[in-house]
């Protein structure tokens, strides 16, 4: 599949800015698995309400293939610890 190695990205779903068929996609995955995710353009850049922006000069029509490999993941404890006296 893929063309090379590339530094892996630390996201958080739910938090980190990241276009739709990822956050819909990453969640089906198991560690170590890879993957590739064929979107269409109402799931990546070409969502009018992507949060993440791209270059005007990207074809945001297009279908876009990613490949991700998820290398680890981990729950983060969403309970907020409050300090007291």
């Amino acid at each position: 599949m893929g063309q090379g190695k590339c530094d892996p990205i630390r996201q958080v779903l739910g938090k980190s800015k990241m276009i739709l068929g990822l956050l819909e996609g990453i969640p089906t995955m198991l560690k170590r698995e890879l993957a590739v995710f064929k979107m269409k353009p109402e799931l990546h850049y070409g969502d009018n309400d992507c949060p993440v922006s791209i270059s005007d000069s990207f074809s945001k029509d297009a279908q876009l293939n990613f490949e991700i490999e998820l290398i680890e993941f981990s729950k983060i404890n969403s309970r907020t610890t409050i300090g007291y006296l």
